[in-house]
């Protein structure tokens, strides 16, 4: 493919996404399962997640999960992990025992 076609389909692409705010880019996909944002993660000058939203997120999921989650992992690792969109790592198996078996949480 040639490059200048890249760049201007990425460019074209770029001025679509960058400007969603926060709770724009939560919104569904025709990819089941996955965001705006976990699909433009890659895009310079996409905003990451809000704190705040992660905050929230990471509530929900542990009162989902019954318990705060017994493992040092980012509210964005957790949210991705409790949603199906990253797996669980055997060290994450073994802090979670039982309740690994739950995830996804939710989706």
């Amino acid at each position: 493919m040639n490059a200048d076609v890249l760049r201007a389909a990425y460019g074209t692409f770029a001025a679509v996404v960058r400007p969603l705010r926060d709770e724009e880019s939560w919104r569904p996909t025709g990819c089941t399962g996955w965001a705006v944002r976990d699909l433009v993660t890659d895009l310079p000058e996409a905003p990451g997640p809000a704190a705040e939203g992660l905050a929230a997120v990471r509530a929900t999921l542990d009162g989902l999960l019954g318990r705060p989650l017994p493992l040092d992992r980012s509210d964005e690792h957790y949210a991705r992990a409790a949603t199906g969109r990253a797996p669980l790592t055997d060290a994450d198996r073994r802090a979670l025992g039982a309740d690994a078996d739950r995830f996804r949480l939710f989706s």
